[in-house]
């Protein structure tokens, strides 16, 4: 008699992380693209063993890892029956929310004394800031609306 086994990998699971992983990684790409023209190949802040010195491409990828790691949290957290749901856990709702805040306002230099503390760069311009928040927020909902699309598909 021979027994079954139980599959090894969880289709729904692997499209997510697969789905979320295009859309970090087209962000990211996209941000690089952003700074390409602020930032001269010569430019001492670029040096990887020098002393820290803000510049446009760290200030963007501190703010954009941070958004991608709120929202692979945000996406892949599982809830019911295994933890309590996220929206019974009000802590977790309000720090997320709190995070999400602190990065968008970092992010629209709307506080400077924060951007001050956190030493970013400021944006080239308007539109950059601008744009860049929209990259933010395009993150953001593409992680989500894809893991919430795969979990229709695949009846999560």
């Amino acid at each position: 008699m021979f027994l079954r086994m139980a599959p090894q990998f969880c289709k729904s699971l692997c499209a997510t992380v697969t789905g979320q992983f295009v859309v970090h990684l087209s962000c990211l790409v996209w941000s690089l693209r952003m700074c390409e023209p602020f930032v001269r190949s010569d430019d001492p802040s670029l040096a990887p063993d020098g002393a820290f010195v803000p510049n446009v491409i760290n200030t963007v990828i501190f703010l954009l890892s941070g958004v991608v790691q709120v929202n692979t949290f945000l996406a892949n957290y599982c809830g019911h029956p295994f933890m309590e749901s996220l929206q019974d856990n009000k802590a977790l709702v309000y720090l997320l929310a709190g995070t999400y805040f602190v990065l968008i306002v970092a992010a629209t230099e709307a506080i400077s004394p924060l951007n001050s503390m956190l030493q970013l760069a400021p944006a080239p311009s308007a539109a950059f800031r601008w744009q860049f928040v929209a990259l933010l927020i395009a993150d953001t909902l593409g992680a989500n609306g894809f893991d919430a699309l795969v979990g229709r598909i695949f009846g999560r």
